[in-house]
């Protein structure tokens, strides 16, 4: 199949249906594609892309592990030309002319962000932008200094205004703050009474001529006592403008909903749906759940967590599906099991009520026999030959973890249970020992296996791996055991 072919395939799929983008086989067949629909776009653009699909075209890459070989390399790379500080200098004065530290840190539209980082890196941030006006205040040495140095650069301002002035205000302010002069040096807080509001009425008439075109989040910010005074009335659905991030009203069908989903989140998956940087997401996959629209709006779900386990009939479908995928675990292994969607399913099971036909049975067993400290580790030895505490604590198979309380309730615990083994991790003096080590213990085991070993204290020797600096030495890189 040519590349045009494939472009055609992906672009004029059903339009009610995420790109199709798993027909680009190859990497080369993937650059094409780029250059076709995104030419000279960048990483991030392509990210926010919803006109042609590229959100999903950039998750596509990811997924695969081609993005750094199919679209251009992010902008801090733009900077290899300057060699020397006299050609950052130069650089700065011709694009940055002006701009403080802070405004040069912060301006992503001119690039001004990249170049600040590529001098930080590079370790010649002192030499080539001004001086921050912003970092020393040791001058001041009394509060009568602060409130002469105030009046002179902060006139009229509020409390707000000066924390919040980017070049040099904030910083003022948190100097005051240290050295415990803010409330004398600075105008006191403003608490305005709003009790003069009597409804919901006198309040969207006062809004509207004080804080006129404000958003939600304006008001939160920027007249925080206001805010605070209709929430505490419970008035602010009815004074205060609806939220866009969260107002779905205008979507009465699933076909808008569908035409919503493609030209504002084209691509995305549920769970990113859910993580949604602007919150947007989240509010319209909550909204698309209450009406019963998600499965039918939304691409199937990548996560076991949200199987259908209605297609389970009767009981004996449910035992079946526990014997296929979860064979021999406890309730309690299955309920926490990730790889399956246990938890899934053992949630079903409660709502059905089969849970006692479907797991195998608890094992709860009556120690009001055993009287004696004798008793009880003689019980222990020949019920549990072996086990350390946390194995017997975790045991349902047994009875471990109800013997493990009732010894506890005893206050038996230190005279009956095995001693708890300290780690030797100290003996191992350098790398090659903790290799032997790892070899000998947790052999053919990944970084995640080691970790989460509890059996031979798998997650202490990573532990004691991660504090060395020996992890990425000892350990299997991810994805592969060595």
């Amino acid at each position: 199949m040519s590349i045009d072919d494939i472009i055609k395939g992906i672009v004029e799929g059903d339009p009610q249906q995420p790109r199709d983008y798993s027909l680009l086989r190859t990497i080369d067949e993937a650059v094409n594609y780029y250059n076709s629909n995104f030419s000279g776009m960048t990483r991030s653009q392509v990210q926010k892309d919803t006109e042609n699909g590229g959100g999903g075209f950039y998750t596509y890459l990811v997924k695969r592990g081609w993005r750094d070989a199919v679209l251009p390399k992010p902008s801090q790379h733009q900077f290899t030309h300057i060699k020397t500080i006299r050609d950052a200098k130069k650089y700065c004065l011709e694009n940055f002319l002006g701009k403080t530290r802070s405004q040069l840190s912060k301006d992503k539209k001119r690039g001004g962000r990249g170049f600040y980082q590529f001098l930080v890196r590079m370790g010649w941030r002192k030499q080539v932008l001004p001086e921050s006006r912003k970092s020393d205040y040791s001058f001041i040495t009394t509060v009568e200094e602060a409130k002469k140095y105030c009046k002179e650069h902060f006139s009229g301002m509020t409390r707000n205004e000066v924390r919040e002035d980017e070049d040099e205000g904030g910083a003022f302010y948190r100097y005051l703050s240290r050295k415990g002069w803010r409330d004398e040096v600075l105008p006191e807080r403003l608490n305005k009474d709003y009790s003069f509001i009597k409804t919901a009425e006198d309040a969207k008439v006062y809004a509207a001529k004080h804080f006129a075109g404000f958003s939600r989040r304006d008001f939160a910010k920027k007249a925080g006592g206001f805010y605070g005074y209709i929430k505490s009335k419970g008035w602010r659905d009815i004074v205060l403008p609806k939220s866009k991030k969260s107002d779905f009203s205008f979507i009465s069908d699933v076909d808008e909903a569908k035409k919503y989903y493609e030209d504002n989140f084209a691509g995305a998956s549920r769970s990113q749906l859910i993580q949604h940087k602007r919150k947007e997401g989240r509010a319209f996959y909550t909204f698309l759940t209450d009406r019963c629209w998600r499965d039918v709006v939304l691409p199937e779900s990548e996560n076991a967590l949200d199987r259908d386990y209605s297609v389970l009939r009767t009981v004996e479908d449910a035992k079946r599906y526990y014997e296929k995928y979860f064979p021999g675990m406890t309730r309690r292994q299955v309920q926490i099991d990730r790889k399956n969607s246990g938890g899934g399913f053992s949630n079903f099971l409660s709502k059905m009520g089969w849970r006692d036909a479907v797991f195998p049975q608890r094992v709860s067993r009556d120690y009001s026999e055993i009287t004696t400290v004798e008793q009880a580790r003689q019980y222990c030895e020949e019920n549990f030959p072996g086990m350390i505490r946390r194995q017997i604590s975790e045991d349902t198979e047994k009875g471990g973890s109800g013997f493990y309380k009732y010894v506890i309730r005893n206050g038996w615990r230190d005279q009956v249970l095995p001693a708890i083994i300290k780690s030797h991790y100290a003996d191992l003096k350098t790398v090659d020992d903790a290799k032997r080590y790892y070899e000998a213990n947790f052999p053919g085991m990944s970084r995640g296996q080691v970790c989460n070993d509890k059996s031979r204290s798998g997650n202490g020797f990573y532990g004691f791996l991660v504090k060395k600096g020996w992890r990425n030495a000892v350990l299997p890189p991810k994805g592969g055991a060595k």
